[in-house]
């Protein structure tokens, strides 16, 4: 047979992935307005903050589940699942949604499925580009993640002209969610992943859960302490930036603006994932990760004493290049903390890391600002990046003085013998 015809061409999954991007995160973004859509509603504050909680319970929930289901089953097959279950659920959202209470579950609903995708997304994709073809190609993971971002803008934009010039209700966001998710399920089943003669054979059909042993992460002290560490760098973007609409609105702006904010943080997101890789490469996982961290703690300390609407466009700007940057640092530095048939659930257990810390924060939010102003949020979320930066310095001084050796696959007795099974069946395919 021509090997010519059995060539994977980089091209055809640059472009492939790009478009999955694209389309996923237009998908994603209707929650730039979740809040607003809840004061539309007439949601008090409070209300809210018990919505935003529910919502971090149901990522908490379900992200570690549907990580194992994606390392057992196949990640392109959970996702193609996922994407059905935004799709429909996001419907019974836009058109049932009345009292508060049926609100906030028919939200935790669309969570359930929404609230990983992003992060069995991303894993599925770093797989995919990572892996060489025959002849040996490789494709760098952000220039095509910059396309999610900019799929993203471009959304934001214009369900801000949406909201704004055509004066569509914004419950009606929900259904562009599913607007986007369906194309998003077309594209996820025509993937076809063809032979790659250098490349690691691929997973099998079944995984057993006893094979696996995901149990393993809990062992693992780089993975387990960053975790932690994890969970505090992200509270800055799945608690601060939450209430950004009611800063807006203290400050005599309309909350859907946050829409369009949305979309320049997302903009400035895109040089970042292009330059991501070499940055990385020279100051390393960790140099950059402390470089992300103290960006976080000024760009929230920002907000407790801006007073001008350009001032939180320019911070707003500052969080889209520092979110650049974390999304190739950390997800990277996931995947060389923790075995390679387990990067899904590692992924997703780290998702809903950021979940669990914020229920409470947001359950307690609207006390605080009710009694202490909408600013208040914003010394959290500062405070939470400071400890963060001291915590990673800390952990990694203490695997340090125990002489704590990072992990190793070659190392690992449970990795080598999924990696004999997965050769084995390539073998016995091939026969």
């Amino acid at each position: 047979m021509d090997v010519k015809k059995k060539r994977w061409s980089p091209d055809y999954r640059f472009t492939f992935f790009s478009a999955l991007e694209a389309l996923f995160w237009a998908m994603v973004a209707p929650a730039s307005y979740m809040v607003v859509f809840m004061s539309d509603q007439s949601f008090t504050n409070s209300q809210i903050g018990i919505a935003l909680a529910f919502n971090n319970l149901s990522c908490l929930v379900s992200l570690p589940i549907w990580g194992m289901v994606a390392d057992k089953l196949g990640k392109r097959k959970t996702l193609i699942i996922l994407y059905f279950g935004v799709a429909i659920s996001s419907v019974f959202t836009a058109i049932f949604t009345g009292s508060v209470p049926l609100t906030i579950a028919l939200i935790f609903l669309v969570l359930v499925f929404r609230g990983s995708v992003a992060s069995i997304t991303d894993s599925w994709v770093i797989a995919e580009v990572n892996t060489p073809d025959m002849y040996g190609n490789r494709i760098h993971y952000g220039p095509i993640r910059s396309l999610g971002s900019i799929g993203y803008a471009l959304a934001g934009f214009l369900f801000y002209f949406m909201f704004t010039t055509l004066h569509v209700d914004t419950r009606w966001s929900w259904l562009a969610s599913t607007f986007f998710a369906i194309p998003c399920i077309f594209l996820a089943m025509s993937y076809r992943k063809q032979g790659a003669a250098s490349a690691a054979p691929r997973k099998p059909r079944k995984i057993s859960m006893r094979l696996l042993q995901p149990g393993r992460l809990a062992k693992n002290y780089y993975f387990a302490t960053f975790f932690v560490i994890y969970m505090l760098f992200n509270i800055p973007g799945y608690f601060g930036l939450s209430y950004i609409p009611q800063l807006l609105s203290s400050m005599g702006t309309a909350p859907v603006f946050v829409g369009v904010l949305g979309s320049i943080r997302a903009l400035c997101e895109v040089p970042l994932l292009f330059c991501s890789k070499k940055i990385i490469q020279k100051m390393g996982y960790k140099g950059t990760l402390f470089v992300i961290g103290t960006a976080l703690a000024v760009e929230q300390a920002s907000y407790i004493f801006s007073q001008q609407m350009w001032q939180i466009i320019l911070f707003q700007m500052l969080h889209g290049c520092i979110n650049g940057l974390l999304l190739g640092a950390a997800v990277g530095y996931i995947f060389s903390l923790v075995p390679p048939e387990l990067s899904a659930t590692a992924q997703t257990f780290c998702g809903a890391s950021c979940s669990a810390v914020t229920i409470l924060g947001n359950l307690i939010s609207g006390a605080l600002i009710d009694h202490f102003g909408v600013r208040a949020i914003f010394v959290v979320s500062a405070s939470s990046a400071v400890l963060a930066i001291a915590l990673f310095a800390g952990s990694l001084l203490l695997g340090r003085a125990l002489h704590i050796a990072p992990y190793d696959a070659g190392k690992d007795p449970v990795s080598q013998r999924i990696l004999a099974q997965l050769y084995a069946e390539e073998e016995s395919t091939r026969k």
